[in-house]
């Protein structure tokens, strides 16, 4: 378990733009568009729960109290390594080269150095290893944004009723059919 998890990065901006879910709910007035607003924000969560992952790519920094056979960082999905750094003998910060680990590309964000050596030895007592990575998309695909959408309409199509419906939008089929390719499976 890592030590510390500083966000580097933050996601910034929604996968659906005001302008588009407007168009697709085929309003025109700015009055509602705080809650449409809300509704993009909302539709955006419930996907990234139902997927089990990040959708916006963000940048984070985990701290480590030493080398370990293989990093785990669970809860974010499939992340890409930007870089693994410690503290030398000399307290000096050193990077990890690349060709010197694997990053696992499945839901567990595992991390693990294939080398016969191992991770490096000239480091302190306590090596603080650090992996920068980037979870998320670079390009939010079509599928999940078309996905967004649909949720969106729905909230606000339905913004007035006292009961919305005894199904759960997120068992809708259309829904489910367009995020199913990118959800992490739990085992």
């Amino acid at each position: 378990m890592f030590l510390n998890l500083e966000t580097l990065t933050p996601a910034a901006g929604e996968p659906l733009s005001l302008a588009r879910a407007k168009s697709h709910l085929r309003v025109t007035f700015t009055d509602d568009d705080t809650d449409i607003g809300e509704y993009i924000e909302t539709a955006r969560l419930a996907a990234e729960n139902w997927l089990r992952r990040p959708i916006r790519s963000a940048v984070y920094r985990a701290t480590f109290a030493e080398f370990i056979v293989a990093f785990v960082i669970s809860g974010l999905g499939p992340l890409l390594v930007n870089a693994i750094d410690y503290l030398d003998a000399s307290a000096v910060r050193q990077t990890v080269p690349a060709a010197d680990y694997f990053s696992g590309h499945d839901y567990r964000g595992q991390v693990i150095c294939p080398r016969e050596e191992g991770w490096p030895t000239n480091t302190l007592a306590e090596p603080l290893p650090r992996i920068t990575f980037t979870v998320g998309f670079a390009t939010v695909p079509a599928p999940i944004v078309h996905a967004i959408k649909l949720y969106t309409s729905f909230l606000y199509n339905n913004r007035d009723a006292a009961v919305l419906s005894s199904q759960r939008f997120e068992d809708n089929q259309a829904w489910q059919n367009l995020l199913q390719p990118y959800q992490i499976m739990s085992l």
